[in-house]
């Protein structure tokens, strides 16, 4: 990664956890933000950065070879962005489902970013590689934390 584009990179990254801190904070004392619930606006904030990330993984095959790899990553990426939506579909049955679904899907993510990193993310430096385990790991905590306080 270039000086800039880190910059930018783990700016945004930064600023994406914001979202899940702000809505969890108010649990402890406000219980709605407009006409939605503190949790509901948790749960569709996750399956938007869920969708976001598994339309990253998207993009970068689409820059790769027309190979099995890249066949099965496509589908993956889709799956994934299912996985946010069904965790919305899920909320008002079982929050928690909901919740370790979207887990599931951050997981995941990571895992086969992690796994294919030298053949879809070979232009990037291992920073980058931190950065989301940093995030991820912190998003993770974020929802066991949403589990709890239901």
């Amino acid at each position: 990664m270039r000086i800039i584009s880190r910059g930018i990179i783990v700016g945004l990254g930064l600023l994406g956890l914001v979202p899940f801190l702000v809505i969890l904070l108010p649990f402890f004392g406000m219980d709605r933000l407009l006409s939605f619930t503190m949790p509901f606006l948790f749960t569709c904030y996750s399956a938007t950065i869920l969708s976001f990330l598994a339309g990253v993984l998207w993009g970068r095959v689409l820059a790769d070879d027309d190979s099995l790899l890249t066949f099965f990553i496509l589908i993956f990426s889709n799956a994934m962005a299912l996985f946010g939506w069904a965790g919305l579909l899920l909320y008002e049955a079982s929050r928690a489902s909901s919740l370790l679904l979207l887990m599931l899907g951050y997981l995941f993510i990571l895992l086969a970013e992690l796994r294919y990193r030298r053949r879809i993310f070979h232009k990037l430096d291992s920073g980058y590689f931190r950065l989301r385990v940093l995030l991820t790991g912190t998003v993770l905590a974020l929802h066991v934390f949403a589990l709890f306080l239901q």
